[in-house]
């Protein structure tokens, strides 16, 4: 067995509950409150721009050009997908870019990005696939992962800088009742990240 699938099995009670939470089956089935959506959506944008910032600091210090290239796609593409999918909603809601982007970002979601960050920022041996030796009277880190590019791969990034959508689908589709559908592989992708 792969480590990545003895970690899934490990996992498994809470993947299958994150998939039956109250709000994810809400935003699939089509009957989650518009002003939980919003307020998913403003936090979505906020959670990806922190993202493609995460990617362009992998792609500045790739090791070699392949990586530099992956993760500038990463980059790039996390900006300007999701991006036309939170224009959409905000002129639905009759916001723009900029106003979504002045929404408060939830305490959650500043302490996941805020470490992502960090990480990129000051973990630059993560790239090269092994930590960096202990600083005096520092504990030394067991097991650590085995690479940046390995952690995205169990985050669900695939080899060639594509997200692993999963069982996507259209989220929220809910056929002739009129209401709009998202890509599943963005629930996904925010699920596996």
């Amino acid at each position: 067995m792969k480590f990545s699938q003895h970690l899934r099995s490990i996992a498994e009670p809470i993947w299958a509950a994150q998939l039956t939470h109250p709000f994810v089956v809400g935003l699939g089935n089509g009957t989650l409150p518009e002003r939980k959506f919003k307020y998913y959506i403003l936090q979505d944008a906020l959670f990806l721009n922190d993202l493609a910032q995460v990617f362009a600091i992998a792609s500045e210090k790739a090791p070699e050009a392949v990586s530099a290239a992956r993760f500038a796609k990463l980059a790039k593409d996390t900006l300007v997908v999701e991006r036309s999918l939170h224009e959409t909603y905000g002129k639905r809601w009759k916001l723009t870019l900029q106003q979504m982007s002045r929404a408060p970002m939830a305490p959650t979601n500043y302490a996941y990005t805020r470490h992502m960050l960090h990480i990129a920022q000051m973990r630059l041996d993560l790239l090269r696939g092994r930590p960096a030796p202990p600083a005096q009277g520092q504990a030394v880190q067991i097991a650590p992962v085995p690479g940046l590019a390995a952690a995205l791969r169990l985050a669900g990034v695939r080899g060639g800088g594509e997200v692993d959508a999963g069982k996507g689908g259209h989220v929220g589709e809910s056929g002739d009742r009129g209401r709009e559908g998202t890509s599943g592989a963005g629930v996904h992708h925010q699920l596996a990240v």
